[in-house]
């Protein structure tokens, strides 16, 4: 951090000596033009170092043997101190007025929660392995968007609800979306999904059409179409969206 200081103050210090006013109602020639750039490079400059020194304030990154890569960091709307378990990545929440190092010592006498949201990660990764391993990959985006957007044309049929229109798209963390505006956006990847869970999807969007949320009327209508819905919900929550990857084509 104090490097970080002193680097700002030294362009601070040398972009006031070297600069100089512009002659009044000339236009920047050539003889000019240099010492304009060099001005404005060096203020870019100064952006960036007040940029880095802000991090350097604010985030704390470090390794936890046992828990690996743990990114500590400032958080203005945080009323506490909270831990989130990713993969690849432990990030500890630090409210303002804390010193980063509390964040730190959280981290570490939490351990053993941690460890066992690792371990929940890791049992939840190769279930969706051993689920995927026999499923279709995607080697024509094309066919496969028009796949989904031919069954989502026919549920839409055969229950009366009716969308806008439909977009196939490659969401990281949810399978399907129904806008304000009844626009049905679904995941690419369900053309890999099995027939049930896709279904499942398509009308969990298309039940949104007519109820927004999901309260008891929700489920109870969408209970009228799919059977079991709950049960389908649980089922796809074993298939982990951030690893199912489709093919470019």
């Amino acid at each position: 951090m104090e490097a970080a200081s002193a680097a700002i103050q030294s362009l601070m210090s040398a972009l006031k000596s070297r600069t100089k006013p512009l002659p009044q109602n000339k236009i920047i020639n050539d003889r000019y033009r240099p010492l304009v750039y060099s001005k404005a490079y060096m203020w870019v400059c100064i952006r960036h170092l007040f940029c880095v020194q802000e991090c350097l304030e604010n985030i704390m990154l470090l390794v936890i043997e046992g828990a690996g890569k743990v990114s500590v960091e400032r958080c203005m709307r945080a009323g506490r101190m909270r831990i989130t378990v990713r993969p690849g990545l432990i990030r500890v929440s630090v409210p303002r007025g804390i010193p980063l190092e509390s964040g730190r010592a959280f981290a570490v006498a939490q351990m053993a929660w941690i460890s066992r949201q690792l371990l929940r990660i890791q049992a939840r990764t190769r279930i969706h392995e051993e689920l995927t391993a026999g499923l279709p990959q995607i080697s024509d985006r094309a066919e496969a968007s028009s796949v989904i957007i031919s069954r989502c044309r026919e549920l839409s049929a055969k229950t009366g609800l009716v969308f806008s229109r439909v977009t196939i798209r490659e969401q990281k963390t949810i399978w399907g979306s129904c806008s304000s505006g009844n626009t049905i956006s679904l995941n690419i990847n369900l053309a890999r999904l099995p027939d049930r869970l896709r279904d499942y999807v398509i009308l969990h969007e298309l039940v949104h059409t007519k109820i927004r949320g999901h309260g008891r009327a929700f489920w109870d209508e969408l209970d009228r179409y799919i059977p079991n819905a709950r049960a389908l919900r649980r089922e796809l929550k074993r298939y982990l969206l951030r690893l199912m990857v489709s093919c470019p084509g």
